[in-house]
């Protein structure tokens, strides 16, 4: 893994850096609030889950170079979420270009605060410039009217329906933009 990879990204408000090991007593603590996992499909994690996908999401950093992103506040780094970046890892209806999928959970104490849009708004853009991918994703239960609003915010477009899911696609707005290998 590149040092460039492992920089954190700013915004206005907040530090993103790279997973690390010590981010993983908050992600258990997030992730175990029944308030975070309210949603169809989601309940609480076990501690054990918890762990097992902190360990995955390192694994995915040293492997690929880009992951999972903690969210911080920038003024006094407390945790306040996780946005991920990670490749598409089961077929979709319609999606047959290599693609990345987003995603975003953040503590109950941030929501409302547009946290999640701007965390995911700069990891979005990290996978186009830095990870140079040409098709981000982003799905959620029906029920999560949170996320959908995020993905709306982030200019994301609606996909063809998918039973129980809201699918959204991003694509680079640069029409200089090339993936690898395209030239």
């Amino acid at each position: 893994m590149n040092d460039v990879a492992t920089l954190p990204l700013r915004t206005e408000r907040l530090l993103l850096p790279a997973w690390r090991d010590d981010f993983a007593a908050d992600l258990a603590a997030m992730t175990g609030d029944p308030r975070v996992a309210r949603h169809p499909g989601q309940r609480p994690w076990t501690r054990a889950h918890a762990a097992e996908r902190h360990r995955r999401a390192l694994d995915h950093w040293s492997r690929h170079g880009f992951g999972w992103r903690a969210v911080l506040d920038a003024a006094d780094a407390t945790f306040l979420g996780v946005v991920s970046l990670s490749w598409l890892d089961d077929a979709l209806p319609g999606i047959d270009d290599p693609a990345l999928e987003i995603g975003w959970w953040a503590v109950a104490d941030a929501w409302g605060r547009g946290t999640a849009p701007e965390a995911a708004g700069a990891v979005l853009d990290e996978a186009f410039t830095r990870v140079r991918i040409a098709l981000v994703v982003a799905r959620c239960a029906p029920a999560n009217r949170a996320s959908e609003r995020v993905m709306r915010k982030l200019a994301m477009t609606r996909h063809r329906a998918v039973p129980g899911l809201l699918v959204y696609l991003a694509r680079p707005q640069s029409p200089h933009f090339s993936p690898p290998g395209a030239r």
